[in-house]
């Protein structure tokens, strides 16, 4: 299968930087390099009328969030943002063209959660950090302007860590009336303009 030359044009930049991988450099030094090669990718800056950083009650102190909108006088749907990186790497900064670019496309409240990291924040504590914003957002979402009734939350690589602990996936900690038809393949394929899928036409229609 051919990849698709948006990935492609991502992968020859990976490959023209001569930069050790990931896997081979110490967290520290990995998180400076994801920073400095989302940097160096970047495309220019999504301008906002709301970018807004803010620090929502956590388990272990405020956990810092950025707030992403494109109109600040009507009520939003709110997509919560978990970025990826294996609860190692990544933080607002290393995300923030992406949940900008998803605020303009999508026309919703991004809410970007930087959770603790591991090594030196064991397994949980990443995850308890995310459940507690999500919890406070679903509480508090009409606090920011928004609408909390339109909630979705939208993970990376995260995800594929959680069921090998059996945890089960951030949504499920939303009881059903506040799970939002909010849908992230939706907007990444905007994003990346690629065909839309039927089926994801389909969820899509249920956005209000």
């Amino acid at each position: 299968m051919a990849v698709h030359p948006e990935i492609q044009s991502i992968l020859d930049f990976i490959a023209s930087r001569g930069t050790p991988p990931l896997h081979e450099l110490s967290p520290p030094e990995a998180r400076l390099a994801m920073l400095k090669a989302r940097a160096d990718y970047a495309k220019g800056t999504v301008e906002l009328p709301r970018v807004e950083e803010r620090r929502l009650p956590g388990p272990a102190g405020p956990v810092p969030v950025r707030l992403y909108a494109t109109s600040t006088g009507r009520a939003l749907p709110i997509l919560l943002y978990l970025h990826g990186g294996g609860w190692v790497i990544g933080n607002l900064d290393s995300h923030d063209d992406i949940c900008r670019r998803l605020a303009q496309a999508a026309g919703c409240l991004v809410v970007s959660v930087e959770y603790r990291l591991a090594p030196e924040h064991p397994f949980r504590a990443a995850l308890e950090d995310c459940q507690a914003a999500l919890a406070w957002v679903a509480a508090h979402g009409a606090e920011l302007g928004r609408d909390p009734a339109r909630l979705a939350v939208g993970v990376a690589a995260p995800t594929a860590r959680i069921d090998r602990r059996d945890v089960p996936p951030p949504a499920v900690f939303l009881p059903p009336q506040q799970r939002g038809h909010f849908f992230l393949q939706h907007l990444l394929q905007e994003l990346l303009h690629l065909p839309p899928r039927p089926d994801f036409q389909r969820l899509a229609a249920n956005l209000a």
